[in-house]
């Protein structure tokens, strides 16, 4: 009896020394992963809305159903938002109405895991969604990635372009400056929507004014249904009410009032629709005004058809298509237009049948864009001689509003789903001190050198990031930079990991559990 008794303690005390050893085992392993491979972090702010959520308050307008976030009332800089947001008057996006909520708590930031970068084995990429050490502040920001080492990077109109860095800055007018364009999965992941007839109020108030107009006699239901019907067989045209809906960079995450004011006119875009045709023979073009330029997609028969025309010449893609017949009498066929990064897409049913990065693209430099979006002398528009913060590109009268219109030959037919997005526009940020907007202006380039990268948020109008740090954190100054601080550039140590997956995305603070997970948003990110 006392051997088995001695035995069972010796079997006890192993079982107890493998467990702790299972577990300082398990415990190492956790933290080596979480060191060298994924890592997860909360967003805090709402500097990628609405990509990436931050603290804020979701709206449901209840005639409609559309859903959308706002970020929380502004505070004294270092005082959290309050839990409970009171008093919030917001403008929804797709029918203009504004909703007043009496009291709101305040949800939570996405959670997402990152993937460390590995240098030389794992690096990052433009466009990724990155979380770094910010280099002003030395604490963790989350951010897009839009300019890379060895590179020198200039903002004009919104857009990233670059430059092989030189010993010298390249000016704009310069060759061999090209644009940075997002691959399709990441540009659709970051249009931004404007509007959707699909969310038109049932009974629409009588402020409510769809920004759509048809031209002529004919049209039914652009006032007050989701599905808009022509009911004649002449011409016609539906056009973007530019007057009362101009096509800007406004954000409604902010909330930051009503279209127009400091919003800066965004010309590249996305535009799409259902079409139905009643007979045969219904032909379909979208064209869009922008930069000098008229950019045209045109569906008819079997024939599709993306121009380009510029000062009276034509360049022009004709595409016979094997796989589509035009279109078809009593059946939805969905077209898709963009505008996007210099370059020209259309899709017919989620295929792209036309344009794209390479075969749709059209080149202009820095100057050529600023000359192109602004209607004047680049140098002039830019102003060049004189300090950047004065520069006439700061202000959104500046640019010249884009135009979009549909037109439609061979009705009757009827539209479903019209809708159009905007892309990111990275607006050009004003400070006192020209390295806050570098990058942005012909005097204070961005130099990227074999160690620096440039971050962005994809809330542009709201984000505190390399267009506007003017100061770098006297620690990172010292043991990073070698005490030369590079304002507005982040080192290479100083970066983490890609940010790859929501896993738990924006938790609600109310209802009857302390937290409700809106698990319908689990997502990659891109």
């Amino acid at each position: 009896m006392a051997d088995a008794t001695k035995d069972k303690h010796k079997t006890s005390s192993a079982s107890i020394k493998e467990l702790l050893i299972s577990l300082v085992i398990s415990f190492t392993m956790a933290f080596i992963f979480r060191g060298f491979a994924i890592e997860g972090f909360e967003i805090p702010t709402g500097s990628m809305g609405p990509t990436l959520l931050g603290k804020h308050v979701l709206v449901i307008n209840p005639e409609t159903g559309y859903r959308w976030v706002v970020g929380p009332k502004p505070t004294q800089l270092g005082v959290p938002p309050a839990p409970v947001q009171e008093n919030v008057s917001v403008a929804g996006p797709m029918s203009g109405e504004r909703i007043d909520l009496a009291r709101e708590r305040l949800r939570g930031g996405d959670r997402l895991f990152v993937l460390k970068y590995l240098r030389g084995l794992y690096d990052p990429d433009r466009w990724d969604v990155v979380v770094f050490r910010a280099p002003h502040a030395n604490s963790n920001y989350i951010k897009r990635l839009i300019g890379l080492p060895n590179e020198q990077l200039a903002i004009v109109d919104g857009d990233v372009f670059t430059h092989p860095l030189g010993e010298i800055p390249a000016g704009w007018d310069e060759p061999s400056w090209s644009i940075q364009r997002k691959p399709e999965i990441v540009q659709r992941a970051v249009w931004q929507p404007m509007f959707d007839s699909s969310f038109t109020p049932p009974n629409p108030a009588r402020r409510f004014r769809a920004p759509w107009i048809g031209e002529g006699s004919g049209w039914e239901g652009i006032r007050d249904a989701r599905v808009y019907r022509y009911t004649r067989s002449a011409a016609t045209s539906l056009a973007w009410d530019h007057e009362n809906r101009p096509i800007t960079d406004r954000t409604y995450y902010n909330d930051s009032g009503p279209p127009g004011g400091d919003h800066f006119p965004v010309s590249d875009v996305a535009t799409s629709l259902g079409i139905e045709p009643e007979d045969a023979g219904v032909s379909a073009t979208v064209e869009l005004e922008a930069r000098g330029m008229t950019f045209r997609a045109s569906i008819e028969d079997s024939t599709i058809r993306l121009s380009r025309v510029m000062a009276g010449t034509e360049v022009a893609v004709e595409i016979e298509s094997s796989d589509f017949d035009g279109l078809e009498p009593g059946r939805v066929t969905n077209i898709e237009f963009w505008h996007a990064d210099q370059a020209l897409w259309l899709f017919i049913d989620g295929k792209l049948v036309a344009g794209g990065p390479e075969d749709g693209a059209y080149e202009l430099s820095p100057a050529e864009r600023a000359a192109a979006a602004t209607g004047r002398d680049w140098r002039t528009a830019a102003g060049i001689d004189g300090p950047a913060t004065s520069s006439e590109l700061s202000r959104p009268s500046t640019f010249v509003q884009p135009r979009l219109r549909w037109r439609f030959e061979g009705g009757p037919f009827a539209l479903h789903r019209v809708r159009l997005d905007r892309d990111l526009h990275y607006k050009f940020t004003l400070r006192s001190d020209p390295p806050g907007i570098r990058g942005m202006h012909p005097t204070t380039p961005a130099m990227l050198d074999g160690d620096h990268f440039y971050f962005a948020g994809d809330n542009s109008p709201n984000s505190l990031d390399a267009r506007m740090w003017d100061y770098t954190h006297p620690w990172i100054a010292r043991s990073i930079e070698g005490g030369e601080p590079q304002h507005g550039l982040t080192h290479r140590d100083l970066v983490i990991g890609r940010a790859f997956v929501v896993y738990l995305p924006a938790p609600s603070r109310s209802g009857l559990l302390p937290f409700m997970f809106d698990f319908g948003r689990v997502r990659w990110v891109w």
